[in-house]
């Protein structure tokens, strides 16, 4: 909300070339491109006029509250930098500059930040506020607890304040208490999206899920582009046992998503799936995540989710193919060692069984290894060696 707050604030101004754009113009387009989350587009807008006109101060904070917006930290510093080099009287940035500044752990810093703003805002309750979470940040709970109090003494309802009370809460795990400062905002915001997703978390972790329900409901009318909440109320919606419904929220949810967020969405509803022993949809689920899953990603969930159910199915050699690509990167990775060895041993391939029951003994000397070892030389007609491998189980299971 804060960083919201900051956009609407700043307005580059003293453009001088006749090709340059007003001032005006950069205003409403990039507010509207960082409203829509256009980051891209905004740097595109506001790069050239740096170009034109590299002197006007007020152009690297424009910049920077792109880069902040876009969780580039560092590169908003740098701009803020330059733009106090440049105009060290200039106040309308300091708000942008506290905020980088306590997004970077420089809490030192951005209570300085603060008391700048409060010298220009003496009976500001958001400042007193954020000046309250430095305070705390930097360990002097007694100045945070003051300034929290002076806050809600001027508004009782101020957005910063509540939002710190809510915070502290959570750090004290007081999980009952914190749905006090959420329940004021919502009060007086009951379409807050972002709050009522917070309040519908407290919920659940108390148990009281159709309360929780309600309020991920909620916050998805207002905001039907927020994809978390559609993703937790899939999640409650599977817990209270509406598993068909949990299925369309995820549906609607991983339509929406690109890249990493969205080959874990797919491992979710694949889990979903095959709960409910759709295999099919399931599998899918999991060879669609692996596609999409980034050059070297980590894919040894899905990959062991799908072999298992392959071999559920008795389609050992894919099975054994997605065992072996774990194995390939992860040698001692015990399941799958072990779901291969089990492919194998399904697949009529004693031999490769034995090496990989073999392999177990070596890295988890447990009875099962010996006896499922037995089972695969007895098929090959090695029967002395799968007595002695049955009498190892049985020493095993005794503590021997």
């Amino acid at each position: 909300m804060i960083l919201a707050a900051l956009g609407c604030m700043i307005a580059c101004c003293r453009l001088q070339p006749a090709d340059a754009l007003t001032e005006k113009e950069i205003e409403s387009k990039a507010n509207a491109l960082i409203a829509a989350r256009k980051y891209r587009e905004a740097m595109q807008l506001v790069e050239p006029q740096i170009v034109l006109t590299p002197k006007n101060a007020e152009l690297y904070g424009y910049r920077a509250s792109v880069y902040l917006n876009h969780h580039q930290e560092k590169e908003a510093l740098a701009d803020l930098q330059t733009l106090y080099r440049l105009e060290p009287a200039n106040t309308r940035f300091i708000p942008l500059r506290e905020e980088a500044f306590l997004q970077t752990g420089q809490f030192a810093r951005a209570l300085a930040d603060c008391n700048k703003m409060l010298a220009l805002r003496v009976n500001d309750a958001m400042w007193y506020a954020r000046r309250a979470k430095c305070e705390a940040r930097l360990n002097d709970r007694r100045a945070a607890a003051a300034d929290l109090q002076k806050a809600l003494s001027i508004d009782p309802y101020n957005y910063d304040a509540l939002m710190f009370q809510y915070d502290t809460c959570i750090d004290r795990l007081e999980e009952s208490a914190a749905l006090v400062p959420l329940n004021k905002i919502l009060s007086k915001h009951p379409a807050d999206s972002a709050v009522l997703l917070l309040r519908a978390g407290l919920f659940e972790v108390l148990e009281r899920r159709p309360e929780a329900m309600i309020d991920v409901s909620k916050a998805i009318a207002s905001d039907p582009h927020n994809w978390p909440a559609w993703e937790f109320r899939a999640k409650l919606k599977w817990e209270m046992g509406e598993k068909k419904s949990a299925i369309q929220d995820y549906d609607c949810v991983i339509a929406q998503t690109r890249g990493d967020s969205r080959s874990m969405l797919l491992e979710h509803r694949g889990k979903m799936y095959e709960e409910l022993g759709d295999t099919r949809n399931a599998i899918s689920d999991y060879s669609t995540a692996i596609r999409l899953a980034p050059r070297h990603a980590n894919v040894t969930p899905e990959l062991i989710n799908r072999a298992k159910l392959y071999a559920k199915m008795g389609n050992f050699a894919e099975a054994i193919a997605d065992f072996g690509s774990v194995l390939e990167q992860t040698p001692l990775h015990i399941a799958a060692r072990q779901g291969r060895a089990s492919a194998f041993y399904g697949a009529h391939k004693y031999e490769d069984a034995v090496r990989d029951y073999t392999k177990l003994i070596e890295l988890d000397r447990d009875s099962r290894w010996f006896t499922e070892r037995a089972r695969a030389e007895r098929n090959l007609g090695k029967a002395e060696l799968a007595a002695r491998d049955e009498q190892q189980a049985k020493l095993f299971r005794k503590g021997f």
